[in-house]
């Protein structure tokens, strides 16, 4: 029940912030128009991918450590922040320094807004380490304010910048980076009120946690590739107006998936304190459940995806709007993924090379798939896209539950088919819905 909870306060959250995200979303596309939000598009999935990158897995591990009790809280949070600033510091000389290249090959030509992006490294490495370590100290209040203070900060900014003063594309990525400013500052005040952390090094603790976070780091890497490089490569075969195309694909994919998300969040921290068989029977409910709530949303959005993407984002993106429903099978595949690898990443002993082994493969495909598909059907980028989507999730789920169910011993239908105790989840999630809501005190009857 408890963890039930948690999921509906962070969910509850996620609505929030999805809300405010769309908001934004909807701002930009109107205003920038399909070329201007690809080149936004770019610039944004440029910024994650440089701290998925540097990131060496040590906000996993830190979650890993804490909820093992195999640190102090303290410790770990004064390595993160040590790591994040140093790390963070040559990342941004570095980005600097082929700030020209990377604006050529990324932003027509736009090398001020990689310059931007330099100044910016080490407080996204430190506010998103941060945020993840929140989450494993279960200080899910201060987690779900976080979530929402960056992208309320951007609506503010963009709707005086955008709308007001009729700004461009600049005036978005300049927003993004006030956004980031004020919520790192505030989850750091935060976080040292919590643990009072100084700035310090230790040694063991650092080697300990590289050596966990290493292979979660080269996991996340290969997810990024997964997930990101097919932006990449729609930009090299089409045009700056189809990936605006695609961001806006993904905006409603996010919307999809945001329960995904919130079970996530909560999932990790959660299973990291469970023996082993336990973690496998908890895996499995979340899946299968995972699995039935994604299908339903997956089924009502193919219905009023396109109206929505049609009314809210105008003529514009008409093109987005035909090719959303590619898309849908692929997030419902993605979506059991990622609670199944959770199982390789939060056992007593981790297998995180197998987690990886799955998505290797799908990268590879979708990179590779991405690449012939849209280049050999140049007429349809985003549908050969989808269908590329599509195969490279499936082709990861196929290997998980494969490895999943040999480790486990369950059978594939207790991953994929609800059962009727799964009955009593529902019943208890509505029951603490309506009642943070006080629409029906069930305690009175």
């Amino acid at each position: 029940m408890k963890f039930v909870n948690t999921v509906l306060a962070v969910f509850s959250t996620r609505i929030i912030e999805k809300i405010i995200r769309q908001v934004n979303s909807i701002i930009i596309s109107r205003s920038l128009g399909p070329g201007g939000l690809g080149l936004y598009t770019l610039f944004f999935a440029f910024a994650k991918n440089l701290h998925t990158f540097s990131e060496f897995g040590l906000g996993a591990s830190g979650i890993y450590f804490i909820r093992r009790k195999l640190s102090e809280e303290k410790k770990i949070i004064e390595n993160s922040i040590l790591f994040s600033i140093v790390v963070g510091i040559l990342l941004s000389v570095l980005v600097f320094i082929f700030r020209k290249q990377l604006g050529s090959f990324l932003l027509d030509d736009q090398s001020h807004f990689i310059l931007l992006l330099s100044l910016v490294i080490p407080m996204i490495m430190i506010a998103t380490i941060f945020s993840t370590l929140i989450r494993g100290m279960k200080k899910f209040k201060i987690f779900n304010l976080f979530t929402i203070i960056k992208p309320f900060c951007f609506l503010v900014f963009i709707f005086i910048g955008l709308i007001i003063y009729n700004g461009d594309v600049i005036t978005a990525i300049i927003g993004q980076i006030t956004a980031i400013l004020v919520s790192g500052f505030w989850i750091i005040y935060k976080m040292k009120i919590l643990s009072s952390f100084n700035i310090s090094f230790h040694k063991k603790l650092f080697y300990d946690s590289f050596k966990y976070g290493f292979k979660q780091h080269i996991l996340k890497i290969i997810m990024m590739l997964l997930s990101t490089s097919p932006i990449y490569i729609l930009k090299v075969l089409t045009s700056k107006e189809i990936v605006g195309q695609y961001g806006i694909i993904l905006t409603l994919l996010g919307i999809i998936s945001f329960l995904k998300m919130s079970i996530s969040l909560v999932l990790t921290p959660e299973v990291s304190e469970m023996k082993d068989e336990e973690v496998h029977l908890f895996i499995a409910k979340v899946a299968r459940n995972t699995l039935f709530i994604i299908f339903i949303i997956s089924f009502i959005a193919s219905i009023l995806g396109p109206i929505y993407i049609n009314f809210l984002y105008g003529i514009n993106f008409a093109y987005a709007s035909k090719a959303f429903r590619w898309f849908l099978p692929g997030i419902i595949f993605h979506s059991i993924c990622v609670m199944l690898h959770r199982d390789f990443t939060a056992r007593e002993n981790p297998v995180q090379y197998k987690a990886i082994l799955a998505y290797f493969f799908g990268a590879v495909f979708s990179i590779l798939g991405s690449y012939i598909l849209i280049y050999n059907y140049s007429e349809y980028p985003l549908e050969a896209l989808g269908v590329s989507y599509n195969l490279s999730y499936l082709t990861v789920l196929v290997i998980l539950t494969s490895m999943f169910v040999k480790d486990s011993n369950l059978q594939i239908r207790q991953v994929f088919v609800l059962n009727n105790n799964d009955r009593l989840l529902y019943i208890e999630m509505a029951r603490s819905f309506f009642k943070k809501l006080k629409i029906i005190d069930y305690d009175k009857k």
